[in-house]
């Protein structure tokens, strides 16, 4: 089973209805998942799509798969957040690229190696963590050498 459908069912299991509006949002989600799109963004490429959603019909579904699971939201540097679908069951860590939004992830977590005895000494139990790192891609830094050499 794809992975769209086994989210489609998720959603169907949490007790909400899976309307055309929402398999539009996550079939947008699903086409752009190596992307992090802010939610005018994802507004912008539904419209492509069905001109009958409104931007509030994105973020109020936005909410319910972050409180699904299926989407995970990152507060960006710039203050605004970006949504991604997740395709994963584990942990992933990123790295994003602050020009183009394109995330890539990493196939480690430099967490596992934190000696637990830290938190324990402070009466503290991580349940979980993220963690990101923000730069250029490989593309965008190639574009920005070759708009520097001009």
């Amino acid at each position: 089973m794809d992975k769209l459908h086994s989210i489609y069912e998720k959603i169907l299991e949490k007790g909400y209805k899976l309307t055309d509006h929402r398999k539009i949002i996550l079939k947008v989600l699903m086409e752009n998942k190596d992307y992090l799109l802010e939610p005018s963004t994802l507004f912008e490429k539904v419209l492509k799509i069905n001109k009958d959603i409104n931007f509030s019909t994105i973020y109020r579904n936005l909410e319910i798969f972050l409180n699904i699971g299926v989407v995970r939201k990152i507060n960006l540097e710039n203050g605004k957040s970006s949504y991604q679908i997740i395709c994963e069951a584990d942990h992933k860590h990123s790295m994003i690229c602050k020009k183009c939004g394109r995330v890539e992830a990493l196939n480690t977590c430099p967490f596992e190696k934190i000696d637990m005895a830290v938190f324990e000494k402070r009466g503290f139990l991580p349940e979980s963590h993220k963690f990101e790192i923000y730069g250029l891609c490989k593309e965008c830094l190639s574009n920005r050498r070759i708009n520097t050499k001009s």
